[in-house]
């Protein structure tokens, strides 16, 4: 089965870093936070795993992000609006525990793995967890999905190497 690229967003300034939307329905249908796919966009490219950064079960989709690091990734971000991927394999791995809290969440993602944040904070906040979420990056170039983390979070908090947003600093910092 091939799938389709229904949108595709160019993320960083200096760090390529990619945003796409899959129609992948039988994906999307059974996917939670805490998943992801293999992903293989042609014959040439690897096998490489992806976490799903969102997904809508309704419209039949789910969001990747990712960046460019090697060859494979090189592949996937060639690849425009229309085209098709040869191979995705998902949802795997285990869902995370999903359950009311009596104290507020706190969820932590930077760089790249600010991506995984949102499917989170999404589940938690549905059963009506107070969530914060603490983001960082290098600077505020790198910084994304700001808004759509705050939709779903009560407080957000953000961190920049270089104090361009938020507090300079990284998240371990008394």
């Amino acid at each position: 089965m091939l799938y389709q690229i229904l949108e595709k967003k160019e993320l960083g300034k200096n760090v390529i870093l990619f945003e796409m939307l899959l129609d992948t329905p039988l994906i999307a249908k059974k996917s939670y936070a805490g998943n992801f796919i293999i992903i293989r966009s042609n014959e040439t490219g690897e096998r490489i795993p992806l976490t799903i950064a969102d997904y809508d079960r309704k419209a039949g989709t789910i969001t990747i992000v990712f960046q460019v690091v090697g060859k494979s990734t090189k592949l996937l971000s060639n690849l425009k609006i229309g085209d098709l991927i040869l191979d995705i394999v998902g949802p795997l791995g285990n869902r995370i525990h999903i359950k009311k809290y009596e104290y507020p969440v706190v969820i932590i993602g930077g760089g790249v793995g600010i991506a995984p944040c949102y499917p989170q904070a999404k589940e938690l906040k549905a059963i009506r967890n107070k969530i914060i979420s603490i983001l960082k990056a290098k600077n505020n170039d790198l910084l994304f999905w700001r808004n759509k983390i705050r939709s779903v979070s009560d407080e957000i908090i953000i961190y920049t190497d270089d104090g361009s947003e938020g507090i300079k600093g990284v998240v371990t910092d008394p």
